[in-house]
């Protein structure tokens, strides 16, 4: 707070709840419902450089162009990166600790993060292979793929 100039000593603790809603647009919208239908992993090919890309875009980060096919990838694929996180996060059914880690999908050109499960960390590496494990119940579209776990 400040008053006539001068810095004073006091402040206010408030919670400001704050709720909102996502539009996920056309392109994030139809991978969330065919991994929720159909339990497939889909993306989308750039028209200019082949690439593709999951998740899907709208368009190229690489050159910029307009995607245009869907394609199907393999719910497999290899762990390129990871982190172990140690402490609770409360919108995530996991407890501590868990495994974040970047998937490179067969037949995708990008790579996905997700949670690697039933795995323990010391054996966790870069090269893993790993598969999808869908949710069935899931009614949040982040979890329509519950985890990866080692394939």
């Amino acid at each position: 707070m400040y008053t006539d100039g001068q810095e004073s000593k006091e402040f206010i603790a408030v919670r400001l709840p704050v709720t909102f809603n996502y539009a996920a647009g056309r392109v994030a919208s139809r991978f969330f419902q065919d991994l929720r239908n159909e339990r497939k992993i889909m993306g989308k090919r750039c028209g200019n450089c082949d690439r593709v890309l999951v998740p899907p875009r709208l368009f190229c980060p690489f050159c910029f162009c307009d995607t245009a096919e869907w394609v199907e990838v393999s719910r497999e694929g290899v762990l390129e990166q990871f982190t172990v996180v140690h402490c609770q996060a409360k919108h995530y059914p996991f407890p501590p600790p868990v495994i974040y880690g970047l998937i490179h999908l067969d037949g995708a050109d990008t790579q996905l993060l997700h949670v690697i499960s039933e795995v323990k960390i010391e054996q966790v590496r870069k090269g893993l292979r790993v598969e999808a494990c869908f949710n069935p119940v899931a009614t949040v579209p982040m979890f329509y793929i519950s985890h990866f776990r080692p394939g």
